[in-house]
């Protein structure tokens, strides 16, 4: 039997709600799980651990618990035998599931229950002489075990320093799990009970205690760089040299719960909800959480015939089956279950966008063993990126996938430079795009694109150091010669903009016909006048024939910049019905 403590140096943090959700997780793979309530004072556990029924949550009213067991003890100098009166039955085993437990607080909220617990004297059961405490819950820990054959004990432990408290965090558990808020209050004294966990002593054969610390009521709007920020800079303060050096602890990683706000209004559990992990954030954090809870080779037995199950009612019933596929994925991170959701997904041409996050997850769960299936997938439907908001994707496990086996596919890593972009990540998308100038694939679109990106976080001299490198290879194209163009727009003083008109290697006739107002106005800040006015002329030429359009409003104002306001509308009122003319007018007027 494995035990987990859930503990949380202040409340309010979703502690309980996290031990139901991990008996619900863990009774999913068969395994046997008893939850214990030890937070006496706030007792809730029997509240979350629910069945439905007419539609209304029932909580298990247990007529006894930690509270009668402790007082019994002290009146009688010996802890109950039998412990059947003590533990309700959750959840039956099934073939789908196994049995869940629990051994609640005591007959909450009744008045005989608060009165036995303050009749309790936990000096007498701590702090005298040949205290019993300690060895009477290890006795309940053996004892149920024996009677219930768990495979799992999960603990709800008491917030705050308390003498339950310190046996639930300290003698009990083989994992700590931490809840806390991201804030000074919570993170001070979550690190002061954490180091004492650490240093305290352990029985003989107790291997030391596994410490997961979890930030939560996170918003899931945080963007992805804050998050991994936070958790870098909590890890850093949990891992603080203590001034006793043997205290400081060695977390190796923070994790995260979200905040879901319909929960602040009434409390449900997740696993085996409605919502799936693309609806739930909260959910995909406990699932990632509570992945490590159980170990992949224990999960295999139980996921792999499932699967073979699930794609073997394929034909006779895909929705299902795809829905079976997606739960055994999510809930188990298996590999196989993966695999076997994204080649279903792929064989029944699922949209684009799902496959790509099918593939994403995979990629996550799974890493090296998901990597070719898993990128082929990406590849093939990246042309959708182009099509999204950045908020769609995973950003950076598409990233990660592209380095690792990507980095000579232009095409793929200018859409997730595009997607950077959008996120406002320009120094990733600047170093994404010249990674691939230093591929043999890359080709023009690289450079414009880079080019681009450049000129709007306004480093221009890093934008005309990437034109004076390609203006021979690609000095025959009309989008480059516009876009060198349309460096003049941002570009100040004369001379350097004449550095631009008077290169060998600027061809505005080219230039012209991808980007006639820049070059216009190009050649207007030099002084060309006549030039900057033959370009506008045959530029509204092109136009006007086109119809109106956004383009004519933008020459309509540097033909008033060139003093040239009536040759415009001269021009407008020629080629366009009064109609058309007086509307293209009006809107140049209002600019």
């Amino acid at each position: 039997m494995e035990t987990l403590t859930f503990y949380s140096y202040k409340g309010g943090v979703g502690r309980t709600l996290a031990v139901a959700n991990a008996a619900l997780y863990l009774s999913r793979f068969k395994k046997n799980v008893l939850a214990v309530d030890f937070d006496l004072e706030a007792p809730g556990l029997h509240y979350k651990l629910t069945r439905q029924a007419d539609g209304q949550p029932q909580a298990p009213r247990p007529a006894k618990g930690i509270v009668d067991y402790i007082s019994e003890f002290m009146r009688t100098g010996m802890p109950p035998e039998d412990l059947s009166s003590y533990v309700v039955e959750v959840q039956e085993s099934s073939d789908d599931h196994g049995r869940i437990h629990m051994m609640g607080a005591g007959a909450v909220p009744t008045r005989e229950y608060w009165e036995s617990l303050a009749q309790i004297s936990w000096h007498e059961l701590f702090y005298s002489a040949r205290a019993p405490g300690v060895g009477l819950f290890l006795e309940l820990k053996s004892n149920l075990e024996e009677t219930f054959s768990p495979d799992f004990m999960l603990i709800d432990a008491r917030t705050g320093v308390t003498e339950i408290g310190g046996v639930a965090t300290t003698i009990l558990p083989d994992k700590l799990v931490c809840l806390m808020l991201a804030n000074s209050e919570n993170l001070e004294g979550a690190r002061e009970i954490l180091r004492s966990v650490w240093t305290s002593p352990r029985l003989g054969g107790q291997a030391p205690i596994t410490i997961l610390p979890v930030l939560t009521r996170i918003p899931a709007s945080v963007d992805a760089d804050t998050e991994r920020k936070l958790c870098m800079d909590v890890q850093d303060f949990l891992n603080a040299e203590a001034d006793d050096l043997a205290r400081s602890l060695s977390v190796s990683e923070v994790y995260i719960f979200h905040s879901e706000p319909e929960l602040q209004i009434q409390e449900t559990v997740r696993i085996g909800g409605d919502l799936g992990p693309g609806e739930s954030p909260l959910l995909r954090d406990y699932l990632t959480l509570f992945a490590k809870l159980v170990p992949q080779e224990e999960i295999s037995p139980y996921v792999i015939p499932l699967v073979e199950d699930a794609l073997a009612r394929a034909f006779d019933d895909p929705n299902r089956a795809e829905r079976d596929l997606e739960a055994l994925a999510s809930y188990s991170r298996h590999p196989r279950a993966f695999e076997a959701l994204l080649k279903y997904r792929r064989l029944a041409k699922s949209d684009s966008e799902v496959l790509i996050k099918t593939a994403s997850d995979f990629w996550e769960a799974c890493q090296e063993e998901a990597a070719p299936l898993a990128w082929e997938v990406v590849r093939e439907h990246s042309a959708a990126l182009r099509s999204y908001r950045a908020t769609d994707y995973p950003l950076d496990t598409l990233i990660g996938m592209w380095k690792r086996f990507g980095q000579d596919d232009a095409q793929v890593g200018q859409r997730l430079a595009q997607l950077l972009t959008r996120s406002s990540r320009v120094e990733e998308a600047i170093d994404i795009l010249n990674s691939l100038l230093d591929s043999s694939s890359f080709d023009e679109s690289t450079v414009l694109q880079l080019l681009g990106v450049l000129s709007t976080t306004g480093d221009m001299e890093s934008a005309l150091a990437l034109v004076d490198r390609y203006k021979l290879t690609f000095g025959e194209s009309p989008r480059f010669q516009g876009e060198w163009a349309q460096l003049g727009d941002q570009l100040k003083g004369r001379k350097r903009l004449s550095s631009i008109v008077d290169d060998p290697a600027f061809n505005l006739e080219l230039a012209a016909q991808s980007s006639p107002s820049s070059v216009a106005e190009l050649l207007r800040r030099v002084g060309r006048q006549d030039e900057a006015k033959a370009v506008l002329s045959r530029a509204l030429d092109r136009a006007a024939r086109e119809g109106p359009s956004r383009d004519l409003i933008e020459m309509g104002a540097l033909f008033q910049r060139l003093g040239m306001s009536k040759e415009f509308e001269d021009e407008i009122r020629s080629r366009f019905s009064e109609r058309n003319a007086t509307e293209i007018l009006r809107e140049l007027r209002r600019r």
